[in-house]
């Protein structure tokens, strides 16, 4: 029997984000939680929760859906095995992404959602690491899914999920194995954050989590699709420490 790995994507992704990565885990069987709906984070998490099997389980979330990963195992860490957050730092949004969010939703009311531009899609790849063809390919993948969850399902995300708390303290608590798989120049991580984390998890390593850090170089957001054999060398060496 394969071993399962839970698997929760970010804002408006569906299963076609872990794509690129299938090929690479042919062991193993990946199972796609898609972030529901709910009226806060903690019952979008309820929901999740209830998906999972009652034995410990494999835990990965890319983005929003590594915050809500990490959220999920604070509550029910008897639910969870250990956890990999992918492209995310897991504490409240900055000032100024918060803004945007409010932008974007003004505008979303005022004209409808017309989907995600190509160029917004662009910027959340490292073009220095992409030929023009997997550009491309990606971002028509990023398009897709978009396009597949739509205006509803943006607004609702937004809504629900741009008020986030610190889990650093909670998380540092746990005692099974945390990756973290991030890009060192990805914008929407917060690197503060994550320097912090690192020092705090180096303190108490011995006492607490058993925290992997794995910095990327590059800019790339979209790790699953941009970087599935690294990525995926990661998810082997976090799932034979469980």
């Amino acid at each position: 029997m394969k071993t399962k790995l839970y698997l929760i994507p970010g804002t408006l992704c569906n299963a076609r984000l872990w794509s690129e990565l299938v090929p690479y885990l042919s062991d193993y069987e990946l199972v796609h939680l898609p972030i529901p709906s709910g009226s806060d984070p903690d019952q979008l998490v309820e929901h999740l929760a209830s998906a999972l099997p009652p034995h410990k389980s494999a835990l990965l979330g890319f983005s929003l859906g590594a915050y809500l990963a990490s959220l999920l195992t604070v509550r029910y860490p008897e639910k969870v095995a250990g956890l990999m957050l992918v492209s995310n730092s897991p504490g409240p949004l900055s000032t100024e992404e918060l803004i945007s969010r409010q932008h974007s939703l003004k505008l979303i009311t005022d004209f409808g959602y017309k989907g995600i531009s190509q160029k917004k899609a662009e910027a959340l790849l490292d073009s220095a690491k992409l030929s023009p063809d997997a550009m491309q390919h990606i971002v028509k993948i990023i398009r897709q899914m978009d396009a597949e969850l739509g205006e509803d399902a943006l607004v609702a995300q937004l809504r629900v999920t741009s008020e986030r708390r610190d889990l650093k303290d909670e998380l540092l608590k746990l005692t099974f194995p945390i990756y973290f798989v991030y890009s060192e120049q990805d914008p929407l991580i917060n690197s503060n954050w994550m320097q912090d984390f690192i020092l705090s998890s180096q303190i108490c390593n011995q006492q607490y989590s058993q925290v992997v850090f794995h910095a990327v170089a590059g800019s790339g957001h979209m790790l699953p699709l941009e970087q599935p054999a690294l990525l995926s060398h990661s998810i082997k060496q976090w799932l034979s420490e469980l």
